[in-house]
């Protein structure tokens, strides 16, 4: 049973979590925090969407090749400020 609106808006209260993307762009491509979030809204519902966006050079992998989901969570409690791209 998919999440409702408000289901999702008092997880994220509750918890303190909140959408945010890490994004490696392409060589030659450009791209900003602004206009990531509205190709997003543009596709999926607002209350999905991220809301902070952080451009990275590369995402941080295993040796077989998976993202590290627990690096990214530490570069965020680490001080990064969400938001800035």
């Amino acid at each position: 049973m998919p999440c409702s609106r408000w289901q999702s808006w008092q997880f994220r209260t509750k918890l303190g979590e909140t959408p945010k993307v890490f994004a490696v762009v392409r060589v030659g491509m450009t791209a900003d925090a602004g206009s990531l979030i509205a190709h997003v809204r543009s596709r999926i519902a607002a209350y999905k969407a991220p809301r902070y966006v952080e451009l990275v050079d590369a995402l941080p992998k295993t040796s077989t090749g998976k993202i590290q989901k627990f690096a990214l969570r530490s570069l965020t409690h680490e001080g990064a400020v969400p938001g800035e791209a």
